[in-house]
């Protein structure tokens, strides 16, 4: 919010396939050859802690990418972007790994002052993704969460992903929904 991107993340993350993590949660990423698609796999089972983290945080679905270590030197200092991404798709069962699209080679961001004369819209993140334009009925909610989403305002999927949801029935199942409606079959 600070740089007139509300909601955009910027990810320093390792793109070589190597494990990172803590000592209860590893994960791996890898960017594709053409450069279009980071892979990202969560390597411990049960996933708990990666669950606990999108239900608290939400899936953080749009990206700044920045690939650290680019020169492959030891220096996990220095990083190039690589570019802007979206969650494009889960893969997988309980708690599935991710894959994001690259939807921007260039993204501009406003100044901590808000004096930016240009940055991207968030929106041109989906602006060819149908999916993050649905409104929520899509989703089939029961009753207890379609009222509790309404009340608080949300009417499309896009926000949906970007809500910490906390751990109760309801959160758990716009989780569920959520992952199957993102599925990669």
């Amino acid at each position: 919010a600070d740089f007139q991107c509300n909601g955009v993340i910027a990810w320093f993350v390792f793109l070589d396939g190597s494990v990172h993590g803590y000592e209860d949660w590893h994960w791996t990423n890898w960017l594709s050859s053409d450069g279009m698609t980071i892979y990202e796999r969560n390597m411990d089972r049960p996933k708990k802690k990666l669950e606990i983290e999108r239900l608290a945080g939400g899936y953080n679905p749009l990206r700044l990418a920045f690939r650290l270590d680019p020169y492959e030197t030891g220096n996990r200092y220095c990083c190039k972007f690589v570019g802007a991404f979206k969650l494009d798709a889960f893969v997988g069962d309980e708690v599935p790994d991710t894959e994001y699209k690259k939807v921007m080679n260039e993204f501009s961001i406003g100044d901590r002052e808000g004096n930016g004369k240009h940055f991207t819209d968030r929106s041109e993140f989906f602006k060819d993704d149908e999916r993050y334009k649905a409104k929520i009925e899509v989703l089939n909610f029961s009753n207890e969460s379609y009222v509790f989403l309404k009340r608080g305002n949300v009417n499309y999927v896009s926000e949906l992903l970007d809500m910490g949801l906390g751990f109760n029935n309801v959160s758990l199942e716009i989780r569920n929904k959520l992952e199957r409606f993102f599925k990669r079959v």
